[in-house]
């Protein structure tokens, strides 16, 4: 197999829909985790974006998919074993989004657009009142909630420490955001779906699919 050059000054990004497909080279644990779902939407939906995952990496280390192993941080922050890359996946309705990057915090997030996802009364749980302003004077306030929400959501996954509390304090209406020496930004792979990416500032972004 040969092996993609890994990002040493970018980050790769890839976004696509896969299939689902036979769990054969998933790991016990991640075919345990697969039979947990109640869901067979949502447990194929698990599959795919799992397979995808270990497929793309796979490409990085020049190891067949079913060998590559993973930790977990103590927020369940997943990290590949014995390769110097890092990693950050979401997926929402079976799209799914990859970054690949060099080691330093990458987080990335994914939502579906859909009419009416602006809710006011949700958007206060985890919204600082200028992002509120913000969402509420924009001409689109679905995609503008849906912007502010995958930006926090990419910073947490980035921190990698579970920072859900202060949500509603790191106000990241603007494009780009900075926050603890992290730039957070959009991403917009498709016209109905939202992205957000979270790393160090100046990353130049590299579409490896879209």
């Amino acid at each position: 197999m040969t092996a993609l050059e890994c990002p040493t000054v970018t980050v790769d990004l890839w976004f696509g829909e896969p299939r689902p497909v036979p769990p054969e080279v998933l790991s016990p644990d991640e075919r345990a985790r697969a039979e947990r779902f109640r869901s067979p939407t949502a447990r194929d939906e698990f599959v795919a974006a799992r397979t995808w995952v270990r497929c793309v990496l796979a490409g990085y280390t020049g190891t067949p998919p079913s060998t590559l192993e993973f930790s977990y941080g103590p927020r369940g922050k997943p990290y590949l074993v014995g390769h110097d890359l890092e990693f950050s996946v979401a997926h929402s309705d079976g799209a799914v989004l990859i970054a690949v990057g060099p080691p330093s915090p990458l987080g990335v997030d994914l939502e579906r657009l859909r009419p009416g996802g602006w809710e006011p009364a949700m958007a206060r749980l985890v919204c600082t009142p200028g992002e509120i302003s913000r969402i509420a004077a924009a001409s689109d306030p679905d995609r503008a909630f849906l912007e502010i929400w995958t930006r926090k959501e990419a910073f947490v996954k980035a921190s990698g420490e579970g920072l859900a509390d202060r949500l509603r304090r790191v106000d990241l209406r603007n494009e780009p955001a900075m926050v603890d020496g992290m730039e957070i930004r959009t991403l917009g792979p498709r016209t109905n779906v939202v992205g957000a990416v979270a790393c160090r500032p100046g990353t130049a972004f590299v579409w490896r699919a879209r």
